[in-house]
């Protein structure tokens, strides 16, 4: 029987820890231990952690005296798992029910693979959702290692990862687990080491939701430009290392490279697109400026405006950023 472990990074997520922990203490398959990493929040994060230790013993607060960051707080509590497989989960994500159970259940039929992952809602700061998924695999699917990069990497966005993964722990530290250069990329490139390295296996299920938070790694990422590139060069440079060369095929690296960049501007121009696109209907509203086709003339200006902004921008990278080799 595989155990589980849950590694839950916290930092100043009061609002949102006491129902992330509820929805893991209620799985029907329940984990050998949650190891929470505090990383010195100032809110009273630690005092509803408390309240859930006193409830379940199975979970254990870290506290970090100093913060850490929260890549390296991840690696701290991933150094400190028992489990045979770990979950990491944040601490404003919420997992869904039989999550624990489908993802073990699989293991029990491919008991060698790397990660095991599935669906998941993405949760907008408005409070839409829309669910991500591979719309191509209606049920569970096996990938070996060269199906994991044929029929699966080599096919998604650069921008995509894998989502909610259940991943075996002696291969997460084999490839070294986290790499804190990496910033919020640091999930999906460890992720990929290990599928490409072991293989994977595609679960149809929603494993969790994902909250879109304004002061989010993955929002700070699209909301800084400069630092969103460089952390692709950082990645890029990491695939071709001696250590992962033969891991990440290069091929796939320079195309990877190029579309982290190419989605990476896309996502940075379309956020201020649409807080610009805000700011003013915001404004027309208070001036009690409510025609239709007004809006929707400013929608078309802004969005011509802002593409035009983007195909800039990229002509000025391919001319100053090296290109991808």
């Amino acid at each position: 029987m595989f155990t589980l472990s849950v590694l839950m990074p916290n930092y100043n997520h009061a609002k949102y820890i006491g129902e992330a922990l509820e929805s893991i203490l209620s799985q029907s398959h329940k984990p050998i231990e949650i190891l929470i990493g505090d990383d010195a929040s100032t809110d009273n994060s630690v005092e509803i952690i408390q309240q859930f230790i006193k409830r379940d013993p199975i979970i254990r607060l870290i506290r970090n005296e100093k913060n850490m960051g929260a890549v390296s707080n991840l690696n701290k509590i991933l150094h400190l798992a028992h489990g045979d497989y770990v979950y990491c989960a944040a601490a404003d994500d919420i997992v869904s029910p039989g999550c624990f159970e489908k993802a073990m259940e699989a293991l029990k039929r491919h008991p060698d693979v790397g990660i095991i992952f599935g669906k998941f809602i993405m949760v907008n700061p408005d409070g839409t959702k829309k669910i991500a998924e591979i719309s191509r695999w209606d049920k569970e699917t096996f990938l070996p290692p060269d199906a994991f990069y044929r029929d699966y990497l080599r096919l998604e966005s650069s921008m995509t990862g894998c989502g909610p993964i259940v991943c075996k722990r002696k291969y997460l530290n084999e490839v070294g687990g986290f790499k804190p250069e990496l910033g919020a990329f640091c999930n999906n490139f460890a992720d990929w080491a290990v599928g490409l390295k072991y293989g994977a296996c595609y679960v149809p299920v929603i494993f969790m939701q994902w909250r879109v938070l304004p002061n989010s790694c993955s929002t700070k990422n699209r909301e800084n430009l400069p630092m969103a590139l460089k952390i692709g060069e950082r990645a890029a440079s990491l695939m071709r290392s001696p250590e992962f060369r033969d891991t990440f095929p290069q091929l796939h690296v320079n195309r990877w490279a190029t579309g982290w960049r190419k989605g990476s501007i896309k996502l940075h121009l379309y956020s201020r697109y649409v807080k610009k696109r805000e700011a003013i209907m915001a404004a027309l509203s208070e001036r009690c400026i409510q025609i239709p086709f007004l809006q929707r003339l400013i929608n078309l200006v802004l969005k011509i405006w802002f593409r035009i902004i983007r195909e800039c921008y990229e002509l000025y990278l391919n001319k100053t950023l090296p290109k991808a080799s």
